[in-house]
């Protein structure tokens, strides 16, 4: 049985959060999702996952920012379990 990787537990805790895999993207560095305001439910923008687990948010790849550590922890508690 093959380990879960972060990437993996990332991308699951996003879409738990109800955040959809882009396909149709540019990049392979990173698996692209989008990234909407819970209130509002509008799309600010992207979430971008490497493979070594590596979370960036912005509106492109050259325009993201790591997201903090709070929230990437956050994150991957949701999926410990």
């Amino acid at each position: 049985m093959a380990k879960t990787t972060i990437h993996d537990r990332l991308v699951a805790a996003l879409q738990h959060r109800g955040e959809a895999i882009i396909a149709e993207t540019r990049s392979t560095r990173y698996t692209v999702l989008t990234r909407t305001r819970r209130e509002t439910g509008e799309q600010v923008g992207f979430y971008f996952v490497g493979r070594a687990g590596a979370l960036r948010a912005g509106r492109t790849v050259a325009e993201s920012r790591p997201v903090g550590a709070y929230f990437r922890a956050k994150l991957l508690g949701a999926t410990a379990s």
